[in-house]
């Protein structure tokens, strides 16, 4: 009887399977709708910008409407992306003292982050339907579709993210005056405090200036998403997916390979051959990726075993990788310039172009300490010099992936298109050289790609909506001219503001990334900079190039940190080795401060019809 009821049993089970797996997969549909959803707007923005450039420059038949649809497009991405960043728990956060701290202590620190995320996101919704409310009559002007469509997209992130905020909660163990000054002192201490316990960075800025608004008392709290959605509205912002989709195509599409295989024929024969190459290699994949995480990760994963086999310390290969890798964000295209160029209102392909002479001043600062050690220390070189038949070989290799620099720059440059535009267009040669000609990339891991990148610039973008609201509530409440009387009360010397931003600048992207730090203190210096004469296009050289060092600073540096992990070396060892290559860059740095020459000669020499 009971092997009967097991029969029956069985064949229940096995009736029902079919149904069972369609049910399954159409639950697994519906949690990657949002997934689906990021990964199809970044596909329709970039077919959309690259059919806007092709039909108006090759045709001349322009899109009117294709601006608004784009920027329509990169909102909704923007707040989606943010909630597949909280489902996948990849929202950028300074995660460094939650992860020391005793269990007990860390469970209640994640408990409170999550918290504070969830009362951000009720905040999104309550508020975003407000706000979806009351411009329900107002229209986009082109596309002639409710702007309420385009701020709908807040709530319903918010919405997303509480949900996934409550499961995370779910699944963690159980725990046994309104002036300026007084907001200013409640922004900066909600940010610390939320900060230190993990919590994600754009949360941390939501959670700061909703605490600022209420000291403040005057404000409506529907602020925050009316500044939120204005924080994304732009064109020029759409180039951040794009590169950033771009650049991880041409990685996985096997562009880093054939780079470093370039780079290593030209001075593998030299003493010190291959810690040359990783620099020459950093510098060209730089000038296609666009970001510099996607740079130290490839370059990380390709050099640092082939210097581990010519007999190099790993925590040598490690510092050499990370200081090429500080060095590489001036080269562009560049995510942190195409964000400051928004903030500081200056040309993007300015400072594009304003970054090439100051990133080879920092890279002969590293030759010549590379060239110093490998005559110090006898370093390893390859068996014998490539012939330039051979050299010629590898160009030819890496010569579809140079390419998309030449696309780049020739189209910008050369007045063709816009640096979102070419963004776009760098995005459809590197799928036809990722899929088509080398066949590095399938059509499954394409799509993973497309998803990947869209939350990725979600992390990115929605840190520059909520910054919006952060750098709004600073500036109705005097911070930047408190600010500057403070520094000019020290010393009124514009070198002595640079320095000191400098240094700021450098520390804070140690700690909470470049991006953030940049968001919030630009606005606040940028009145002081103009005060003092110092050029915008000159400081916004300077402070990317200090961003890229402080990614690598120790001991919190995200950079480093992800480049050891790669190599597989302690943080702590990779510092006997790093300290030199720091210093090289800091000398580097001061030279580009004290010589603003080397960043404005060839903006004012190839663009001189650009207003800075």
């Amino acid at each position: 009887m009971e092997l009967e009821e097991r029969k029956l049993a069985l064949s229940e089970r096995v009736g029902s399977g079919p149904r069972v797996i369609w049910l399954e997969k159409l639950g697994r549909l519906a949690r990657n709708v949002p997934e689906l959803a990021v990964g199809g707007l970044l596909v329709a923005i970039t077919i959309l910008l690259f059919l806007q450039t092709v039909l108006r420059y090759l045709f001349a038949m322009p899109l009117g409407w294709s601006e608004e649809a784009a920027r329509f497009g990169l909102i909704w991405l923007t707040f989606l992306g943010a909630a597949v960043c909280s489902k996948r728990h990849v929202h950028s956060r300074f995660a460094v003292l939650a992860e020391r701290a005793p269990r007990s202590l860390r469970r209640a620190m994640a408990v409170l982050a999550e918290g504070v995320t969830l009362g951000f996101a009720i905040l999104m919704v309550w508020k975003g339907l407000e706000i979806v409310q009351r411009t329900q009559y107002e229209r986009w002007i082109i596309l002639d579709v409710p702007v309420s469509y385009s701020y709908l997209a807040v709530p319903v992130s918010g919405g997303l993210i509480l949900i996934y905020s409550l499961k995370a909660v779910r699944r963690m163990p159980a725990l046994g005056r309104e002036d300026g000054a007084v907001v200013a002192l409640v922004l900066v201490a909600v940010a610390i405090v939320v900060v230190a316990i993990g919590t994600p960075i754009a949360f941390t800025l939501g959670a700061s200036v909703t605490s600022g608004l209420l000291a403040e008392g005057r404000t409506d709290l529907i602020l925050v998403p009316t500044k939120m959605v204005e924080g994304v509205d732009s064109f020029v912002l759409l180039a951040i997916p794009l590169f950033i989709f771009a650049g991880s195509l041409m990685d996985f599409g096997g562009i880093s390979l054939r780079i470093m295989r370039f780079a290593r024929s030209l001075v593998g024969h030299f003493h010190g051959g291959l810690p040359m190459a990783a620099v020459i290699s950093e510098m060209l994949f730089s000038g296609i990726s666009g970001s510099t995480m996607a740079d130290a990760s490839a370059i990380a994963s390709m050099d640092i075993p082939a210097m581990k086999k010519a007999g190099y310390q790993p925590a040598y290969a490690v510092s050499v990788v990370s200081a090429a890798s500080a060095m590489g964000v001036l080269i562009p295209p560049c995510i942190i310039m195409v964000v400051l160029g928004a903030l500081m209102n200056v040309s993007v392909a300015a400072l594009f172009v304003g970054g090439f002479i100051p990133a080879f001043v920092l890279a002969v600062t590293l030759f010549v300490l590379i060239g110093y050690q490998a005559r110090k220390y006898d370093f390893p070189k390859e068996d014998r010099r490539m012939s330039a038949r051979e050299v010629l070989r590898t160009f030819r290799e890496s010569a579809l992936a140079l390419g998309m620099f030449a696309i780049i720059f020739g189209g910008i440059l050369g007045g063709a298109m816009t640096p979102t535009e070419a963004a776009a267009i760098a995005v459809v040669y590197a799928v036809i050289v990722g899929v088509l000609v080398y066949g590095a990339i399938r059509p499954g891991r394409l799509w993973r790609i497309v998803q990947d990148s869209a939350a990725q610039s979600a992390m990115v973008l929605f840190i520059l909506a909520v910054a919006n609201v952060y750098s709004f509530l600073l500036s109705t409440e005097k911070v930047p001219q408190a600010t500057a009387q403070l520094i000019t009360g020290i010393s009124s010397a514009s070198w002595f503001f640079l320095v000191f931003s400098l240094l700021l600048f450098v520390f804070l992207s140690s700690v909470i990334e470049p991006l953030p730090a940049m968001i919030v203190f630009i606005p606040i210096f940028l009145p002081l900079v103009d005060a003092l004469g110092i050029d915008r296009l000159h400081y916004g050289i300077l402070v990317t190039a200090a961003g890229g060092i402080g990614m690598f600073l120790p001991p919190v540096g995200v950079g480093l940190i992800l480049v050891c992990a790669i190599a597989g070396v302690r943080l702590e060892e990779s510092l006997k080795y790093l300290g030199p290559f720091l210093v090289m860059l800091f000398v580097g740095l001061l030279i580009l401060t004290f010589v603003p020459w080397f960043t404005t000669v060839l903006p004012d020499l190839l663009l001189p019809q650009i207003q800075r």
